[in-house]
């Protein structure tokens, strides 16, 4: 269990942006803060989310950075090739986290 979140769970981007409290910061709603790690599996393949040496990156099982950039809220709003160029917006319902 993960911030009240079973395993294995898919959920809108409403949902991922209540469950990364953005409400909670709107001072920083132009780049809101990561306050959760998520794990997630897209297409059976599995992902995190981190922020590492002031940027935040999607890296793969094999801990290979896919996608950075140093603002949260542009890195999953941005259309990048893991995503078949849509965003992690676009896509959050169809993402299992663990």
């Amino acid at each position: 269990m993960t911030n009240g979140r079973k395993s294995m769970d898919n959920m809108t981007w409403q949902e991922f942006q209540e469950w990364q409290r953005w409400d909670e910061f709107p001072e920083r709603s132009d780049d809101p803060p990561l306050t959760v790690d998520p794990c997630f599996f897209y297409e059976g393949k599995e992902y995190y989310i981190i922020e590492y040496y002031g940027k935040y990156h999607i890296f793969n099982d094999k801990w290979v950075s896919l996608f950075s950039h140093e603002n949260f809220l542009i890195l999953l709003t941005t259309p990048i090739p893991l995503f078949h160029n849509k965003t992690f917006a676009d896509v959050c319902s169809e993402l299992d986290f663990d």
